[in-house]
């Protein structure tokens, strides 16, 4: 409460003499409402307003961004310079974040699963763009639609099978054969664990990145859709960290 502040002020007055003026400044509520960052259900990511509007521009500040990741198989990474933030994959996620976006930059926004399915950019202020030519998109197998901001299709190069042995052996293939190189593109896996102790990691060594495609605790069949980017692959089990099987995708 303010009272007693007004209460002083009137007994300096009463005390020293003379006149003031006042001015009560009512208090500025929880500020402007987050940016909303989504990724999920299905192959859908946005970054929008408040309202739903889709975000293409935005004014250099600092905001706070309400980040959703509905899918274990999808994470919402945002960065640019002086932001780097990101869900977690294998988990679904619910946070508020505070990013300070600098003027005349270009922000990403994307899954790290599925970089060039699912993504998008916000402009802030106006920034020095090189224009590029884009590569071609790779062959058409199985066709997939998901939406970004606006729309984005997924196309299935083809289809991996992973397995997991009862006593913790880890093989994927290809139509039957063993993974040794594997063009870029996205691929449906389906995971088939028979082990209640191993999993199933599949890592983007190039990149630093993994993905637990079927936990320890685990028994039966699933199945998740992975970008392979070019670079350097391996698979493991976290129970025998030291044995990995790698092959190359390009």
């Amino acid at each position: 409460m303010k009272r007693p502040a007004v209460i002083v002020a009137f007994v300096a007055l009463a005390l020293f003499g003379g006149t003031a003026a006042f001015r009560l400044t009512a208090a500025s509520g929880d500020g402007p409402a987050p940016l909303q960052a989504r990724v999920g259900p299905d192959y859908i990511i946005s970054f929008t307003m408040a309202d739903g509007t889709p975000i293409t521009t935005l004014t250099a500040g600092t905001y706070t961004i309400h980040a959703v990741d509905t899918e274990v198989e999808h994470n919402f990474h945002i960065f640019g310079p002086g932001v780097d933030l990101s869900t977690g994959a294998n988990q679904e996620e619910d946070d508020l974040w505070t990013a300070t976006f600098q003027n005349n930059n270009v922000y990403t926004y994307r899954c790290d699963i599925h970089p060039t399915v699912l993504n998008g950019t916000v402009t802030v202020g106006n920034p020095v763009v090189v224009a590029t030519v884009a590569a071609p998109p790779p062959p058409t197998a199985v066709s997939a639609k998901g939406s970004g901001n606006g729309n984005s299709a997924l196309t299935l190069t083809g289809t991996l099978n992973a397995t997991v042995s009862a006593t913790g052996a880890l093989k994927l293939t290809l139509k039957g054969s063993p993974v040794k190189v594997l063009p870029v593109g996205n691929y449906k896996i389906t995971v088939t664990d028979s082990s209640k102790k191993d999993d199933f990691v599949l890592r983007d060594k190039s990149a630093g990145y993994s993905q637990t495609l079927s936990a320890a605790a685990f028994t039966g069949t699933k199945s998740t859709t992975i970008e392979i980017a070019a670079g350097a692959w391996d698979f493991f089990s976290n129970a025998h960290p030291s044995v990995h099987t790698s092959f190359t995708a390009k």
